[in-house]
């Protein structure tokens, strides 16, 4: 058994590993969502992610077992900040270890869609990563 973290933060060490590759990879930081709502409801508009017809399972290794994994797009970035701001409900899970403000995927409605993302994509780079770690469902 093996945990899996979604993770945007870390230190100026990280933050300045990904600025990097996002500025390599054509990205720009969103600096005032709010003053653009024609991107945000284009962004809402993309409901699902998308199933490409050959699943990219690069990887670049930034620490050790720490993977960066090309995932989601920046529309659909936007589209999960917004959906979160929007239904609300952030908090702490009662008895957390390390508590921090967070949300729950179904609480968002996406948690079919990132079991399947994992089954088709995810799953599979750790499996080629950490063999014979095999992965068998969230």
């Amino acid at each position: 058994c093996c945990p899996c973290i979604y993770h945007g933060n870390g230190g100026s060490d990280a933050k300045e590993r990904f600025y990097s590759l996002a500025t390599l990879l054509g990205y720009s930081e969103l600096k005032d969502l709010t003053s653009n709502w024609s991107s945000v409801a284009a962004a809402q508009k993309e409901s699902q992610l998308p199933a490409p017809s050959k699943i990219d399972l690069s990887y670049e290794e930034v620490a050790k077992d720490i993977l960066l994994v090309p995932f989601l797009s920046e529309s659909q970035c936007v589209e999960i900040w917004t959906n979160s701001e929007a239904v609300g409900g952030w908090g702490q899970m009662d008895g957390d270890k390390f508590p921090a403000q967070e949300i729950r995927a179904k609480k968002l409605g996406l948690w079919d869609t990132l079991e399947e993302a994992w089954q088709n994509h995810l799953g599979k780079v750790a499996e080629n990563k950490w063999t014979p770690m095999q992965h068998y469902g969230l």
